[in-house]
């Protein structure tokens, strides 16, 4: 699915959502991310800015994120300034599940409904209306299918993204770790010469 078809229906779910929610006090849909510099975010923000015209033009779509995706501090203060400026909805790319926490409360208890992509917050389903995202436990076991059956023999690097990043370390996590779970390392080890 396109990213900009995606973004459509998560607006168009988001304004029907709050359509006629006395809790909003602006027409503004706030999307933050976890990093305005990188290529894909900016990609987000083309999608999201597409959405806001497909849906109609009824809401304004903003668009911002951080310097960097460790900038956690930057993006829960985002966040909060979205809630007090009473924007009609937010969608979010946590950089982090526990520190964003307080944030999406803050605006699930002013009546903001919150969308998550990428990324999820550890509340257990609470705060927030929906959570888009890639299996990335899924992922990452087609990756290094699709890399063993590629590679004959010799060493392989699992190469991750920013450090503390949760969503994104599950892939090599799943290709690296012994856990209980079964993962690709153990796997891998078993059926090929190849190590990880």
């Amino acid at each position: 699915m396109k990213k900009s078809a995606l973004f459509t229906a998560t607006l168009f779910g988001l304004s029907t959502l709050f359509a006629g929610s006395a809790m909003a006090k602006s027409d503004e849909i706030a999307v933050i991310v976890k990093s305005a510099n990188s290529t894909f975010w900016q990609n987000v923000r083309k999608g999201a800015e597409t959405a806001g015209k497909d849906i109609g033009g009824q809401y304004k779509v903003t668009f911002q994120g951080p310097e960097a995706e460790t900038a956690i501090d930057a993006q829960v203060n985002m966040v909060d300034n979205a809630v007090n400026r009473g924007v009609a909805g937010i969608v979010l790319a946590a950089s982090d599940p526990v520190a964003l926490v307080p944030a999406v409360k803050k605006a699930y208890e002013s009546g903001i409904p919150v969308v998550l992509i990428d990324s999820g917050i550890n509340s257990d389903g609470k705060y927030y209306q929906s959570f888009l995202a890639t299996d990335n436990r899924a992922a990452g076991k087609l990756a290094a299918e699709k890399l063993l059956a590629k590679v004959k023999g010799g060493k392989v690097a699992v190469m991750s993204f920013t450090q503390g990043q949760h969503q994104r370390l599950s892939v090599p996590v799943v290709l690296l770790t012994k856990s209980k779970q079964k993962p690709i390392t153990n796997w891998s080890a078993r059926t090929t010469p190849i190590r990880i």
